[in-house]
């Protein structure tokens, strides 16, 4: 952002985005490039490569051009039978998914039901409603120690399919947002000719929904790859859903002005991670002597701390962004480019000084939060019922029209039509996301 003009003193939201950005701290929240993708050597001026369709640069609905050949390029990437670009990011293609989902339970005649793991992501719950589907909630076992629920286990999904067996769909999410992956070939094995669709959102990095069997794959651009903020793709595997179901899905909720400077950089995206191979792993030694939960994932570090609430606001303090403060941890996201070197150096260094502080603090065990269990009213009736904003206290007992849920990771504590509860509101409150009102049913 060197040289970048000053923005106008009427420009409130310019002037934060500037600041932000040229913010000498270490950026370990999304998007994962911190500032420096691997597709800026080949970018234009962004504001030059804002163009419109036209005969040169294709239609993103009915492509026949430039637009197709990135879609196959895509497809071929990733393993798909048809992939498409997002730009409404992973949100948008959860709701082409769902779309899909219910036109291909409705041919079956089959319940407009799907099985859905608790770690989903809010925006699962949005595009549920808008499709008219319902969920019957399931979930991996809860740790306490962290905080965070594991991926289900096949074993239990497959005795809650034993007692739906009319169910004819399945939404998982995988990995995890603290990059913990659920047995996808397992599961995919136990399901039948139930849909399978993954959330995939945080792993385009390492893809693995696809090889297993998976219908329908989510990805976002900038969690994991490095690609642009809003900016996402949608894939097609398995048998379960046709093509033109899908294509259909995403003319049905694509925006019909596309910004194409983010379809440019999310083609972009893909070629750096077809010759790069994905996020390469970054050196953990400027970490030592912390605590790290496990993974796999070459992103993700979930740091212990007695205190993750203050260890988060120690490296604001310190002039750093990480991307979660927990009960029990704060989460860093290292992405391929990793920061510089001597800036996350000043991260261990002021991550260790805030474990020292806390050094005989006690680490207790984080409560799981309330199961989602049934609502007493249906989820999109609920998202499209007259509400009544109200203060928080004053919600208990009520139905919750509003998914309620700490952001990030933005995975719902209260779903739309369930009652609030007080338990509801102390594990909000525990993880620092208990907000001033609610909307309620009046």
């Amino acid at each position: 952002m060197t040289g970048a003009p000053a923005p106008l003193p009427d420009t409130p939201l310019l002037t934060a985005v500037l600041e932000a950005a040229r913010s000498p701290g270490i950026r370990l929240q999304t998007p994962v490039h911190q500032g420096l993708p691997a597709w800026r050597e080949r970018w234009p001026d962004w504001a030059l490569a804002d163009v419109t369709e036209n005969e040169a640069t294709d239609d993103l609905g009915w492509p026949e051009g430039p637009v197709q050949s990135a879609r196959l390029a895509l497809a071929k990437h990733f393993g798909a039978r048809a992939s498409w670009f997002s730009v409404g990011g992973a949100t948008l293609a959860q709701q082409a998914a769902f779309w899909a989902v219910a036109v291909t339970l409705a041919r079956r005649q089959g319940p407009p039901v799907v099985l859905v793991d608790q770690n989903a992501h809010v925006s699962v719950l949005r595009a549920m409603a808008l499709a008219g589907l319902e969920p019957v909630w399931f979930g991996g076992p809860w740790d306490a120690n962290w905080g965070v629920r594991r991926p289900p286990r096949p074993a239990d999904l497959a005795r809650l399919l034993a007692e739906y067996p009319a169910i004819g769909a399945v939404h998982l999410t995988s990995p995890t947002y603290f990059g913990e992956d659920a047995d996808l070939a397992c599961i995919r094995a136990i399901l039948g000719d139930a849909v399978l669709v993954v959330d995939e959102a945080h792993g385009a990095h390492r893809p693995m929904a696809l090889p297993a069997g998976a219908d329908l794959v989510v990805h976002s651009a900038h969690k994991g790859l490095g690609g642009p903020t809003q900016g996402g793709y949608l894939h097609l595997g398995g048998h379960g859903v046709d093509e033109a179901t899908v294509d259909r899905a995403m003319r049905l909720l694509q925006t019909t002005s596309p910004s194409w400077p983010l379809l440019a950089a999310l083609d972009a995206t893909r070629s750096a991670a077809s010759r790069e191979g994905g996020s390469p792993p970054v050196l953990d030694d400027w970490l030592a002597g912390l605590r790290l939960r496990p993974t796999r994932d070459p992103v993700r570090r979930l740091v212990a701390f007695p205190d993750g609430v203050a260890a988060y606001a120690a490296l604001r303090a310190a002039g750093h962004w990480p991307e979660a403060a927990l009960p029990r941890g704060v989460l860093l996201l290292v992405g391929g480019v990793g920061g510089e070197r001597a800036g996350l150096l000043d991260v261990g260094r002021c991550l260790r000084s805030e474990a020292e502080r806390q050094r005989g603090l006690p680490r207790m065990p984080v409560p799981e939060p309330p199961a989602l269990g049934k609502a007493s009213l249906g989820l999109r009736e609920a998202s499209l019922s007259p509400s009544l904003t109200v203060p928080v206290r004053e919600a208990v007992g009520r139905v919750a029209v509003e998914p309620i849920c700490p952001y990030p990771p933005g995975v719902a504590v209260v779903v739309p039509g369930q009652v609030v509860s007080h338990d509801h509101l102390a594990f909000l409150d525990l993880h620092g996301a208990l907000p001033a009102y609610l909307q309620v049913l009046p």
